[in-house]
């Protein structure tokens, strides 16, 4: 696996890794505004980008990338999801690039979204604040570390917010598309919404390689609560059918299955400790006392975890009531 710099800009907000040939991974780096990860592959005849990261900056960077190693601009863009960490660069590619989600990726791009960015341009300045207060007393140096790359994400994304537009996708399809290059074809699938209501994923058949988008994670806390954690382990169980020897998380390093099965594992540890919490008499306003279980404990955005299971556990009184 051939790992290279992204752009000759710095700081550079993504790590390019070849998988295969024409098939890259863009890797996010810490702090430097691209936050998700994202894809490139070459058609033969087309150049494919697949999510387009936190910023608009991020995205130019992405795209540079793209054309610097297929010889061609991208047309054809994928967004695996509604989450702004993996559509707010869509600007960068139009004109000149069709976007390609589920329809459903497209309603919420065109209403949550909105609702979100209004919503962050009111709150970023409070929560870099009350950031910047918890890293003065922070003794840990594990914890000192993730608070900066927090805050010199938060501080990007404040920055580009004002120049993000929201780009819904051109094209949209339902459970599957299959795109027709000269020398490749690869196929998009949503088995409906894990992390989200309607999440897609890209797969190379013949390079056993998928770009999972946030169906999966590794070494990163998954977020739960915009999506519906039975229907993810439903979707995890269907994608491990396939023939993979390459994932692509949507956080965290290029890898293989695992990560869809630490996922799997991860949402369903989370299940057993609200049943265990609520029989402790634990309720969603002190979950923030539970320790998160292990292997995730090491895991980044540990905040994370305390909002996933404070979900967890009020939908399971939800369900119980």
């Amino acid at each position: 696996m051939t790992v290279e710099s992204g752009s000759s800009a710095a700081p550079e907000s993504i790590l390019i890794e070849r998988l295969a040939e024409g098939v890259y991974a863009a890797i996010a780096v810490p702090g430097q505004g691209s936050l998700g990860n994202a894809g490139i592959v070459d058609l033969g005849d087309q150049t494919l980008v697949f999510d387009t990261l936190r910023t608009p900056r991020a995205a130019m960077e992405l795209s540079a990338a793209a054309e610097r190693l297929t010889g061609r601009r991208a047309t054809l863009v994928v967004n695996s999801h509604w989450h702004d960490d993996h559509v707010a660069g869509n600007q960068v590619f139009v004109p000149g690039a069709s976007i390609i989600a589920t329809e459903m990726t497209r309603d919420l791009m065109t209403s949550r979204l909105v609702a979100e960015y209004a919503q962050d341009v009111a709150e970023l300045p409070a929560i870099l604040q009350t950031l910047e207060k918890r890293l003065a007393v922070e003794g840990d140096e594990r914890a000192r570390e993730e608070l900066g790359l927090r805050i010199a994400e938060n501080r990007r994304y404040a920055e580009a917010i004002p120049s993000i537009r929201v780009t819904p996708p051109d094209l949209t399809f339902g459970r599957e598309m299959r795109l027709h290059g000269k020398t490749r074809t690869v196929e998009l699938w949503s088995y409906g919404g894990g992390h989200t209501t309607s999440d897609a994923f890209l797969y190379l058949a013949d390079e056993r390689i998928m770009f999972a988008g946030d169906l999966a994670f590794l070494d990163y806390h998954p977020w739960l609560p915009d999506g519906d954690p039975g229907e993810w382990v439903r979707i995890i169980g269907e994608i491990e059918r396939l023939s993979l020897n390459t994932v692509v998380p949507g956080h965290g390093p290029v890898t293989d299955r695992r990560c869809l099965t630490l996922t799997r594992e991860y949402i369903e540890t989370l299940e057993r400790l609200a049943d265990e919490m609520a029989r402790s008499g634990i309720t969603p306003e002190t979950v923030t006392d539970v320790p998160v279980p292990t292997p995730f404990d090491t895991w980044s955005v540990a905040q994370f975890a305390q909002a996933n299971m404070r979900f967890v556990l009020e939908r399971r009184r939800n369900r119980a009531g």
